[in-house]
């Protein structure tokens, strides 16, 4: 019957999203550095689309693994850039595609690493078809 009147959505709505909202600004530190973080975000962005070549590096590749998408595709850059710069060693990204990368984004990932390999949210599906079917593990792939 609360349900019909819609009681839990006004509550949600009177009650705890002005509560959320006001504890997650106060988690982010207010609304200046709300703001701040905003920026710093937008130059980083800009920053990773004129990254220079990592350096060659001597030795044996480093096969790294990360996840990444859309929303994170230049801290991916700066992170693996990072490694390669730091480790003085060649790197080879296998970067999983979280179902957001675009194209533009991948772009500039395979012009910093290309060696990189970029496994798409669709051959990841695939993958666990093959090896964690449904039909055997309903319990695990109900929980992606």
């Amino acid at each position: 019957m609360l349900k019909k009147l819609g009681l839990g959505r006004l509550a949600y709505h009177l009650a705890y999203a002005p509560y959320s909202r006001a504890r997650d600004l106060w988690l982010d530190g207010g609304p200046r550095q709300r703001r701040l973080t905003a920026e710093g975000k937008i130059a980083m962005e800009a920053a990773a689309l004129t990254l220079p070549m990592p350096p060659a590096g001597l030795g044996a590749p480093v096969v790294l693994h990360l996840l990444t998408g859309r929303r994170f595709w230049f801290q991916t850059a700066f992170c693996l850039w990072s490694f390669a710069h730091a480790s003085g060693r060649p790197i080879h990204p296998v970067l999983i595609d979280d179902g957001t990368l675009q194209a533009p984004f991948t772009g500039h990932l395979l012009r910093l690493f290309p060696h990189a390999r970029i496994r798409s949210a669709a051959e990841i599906e695939q993958l666990l078809d093959t090896l964690l079917p449904p039909s055997r593990f309903p319990s695990l792939r109900a929980r992606r």
